[in-house]
């Protein structure tokens, strides 16, 4: 088996390593190296998987802003305009006019005609 050593091993170097080794022990360190490829490309598609999630949730955020409704006050239906709209504000309405016109206040006398 080839020990680890730290620092870069040459090319040269691993190809005599494996020329020494059998077929089972080739196997083995194929094997190892796949298991541990694997493992990586797992973490990989999952740090993929959480990246695509959040960015989807970003998005999902931002056309929610965009489409917040607005407060539409809503619209009142149009009616028949009633003898009150049509007084002018400025004017008693007619009923306190004829009381007034019916009570005598002193010292002064309202007539129809002065109104």
């Amino acid at each position: 088996m080839i020990n680890r050593v730290s620092g870069a091993a040459s090319s040269a170097q691993l190809k005599q390593a494996v020329k020494r080794l059998n077929d089972d022990e080739v196997m083995t360190i194929l094997r190892s190296l796949s298991v541990n490829l694997g493992r990586r490309i797992d973490v990989l598609q999952k740090i993929a998987t959480e990246l695509e999630a959040k960015k989807n949730e970003q998005l999902m955020s931002a056309c929610k802003q965009q489409a917040k409704p607005t407060l539409v006050k809503p619209i009142e239906p149009i009616s028949e305009p009633s003898q009150e709209m049509l007084l002018d504000k400025s004017q008693p309405p007619p009923q306190m006019i004829h009381e007034l016109m019916s009570k005598r206040l002193p010292g002064r006398t309202i007539s129809a005609d002065q109104m």
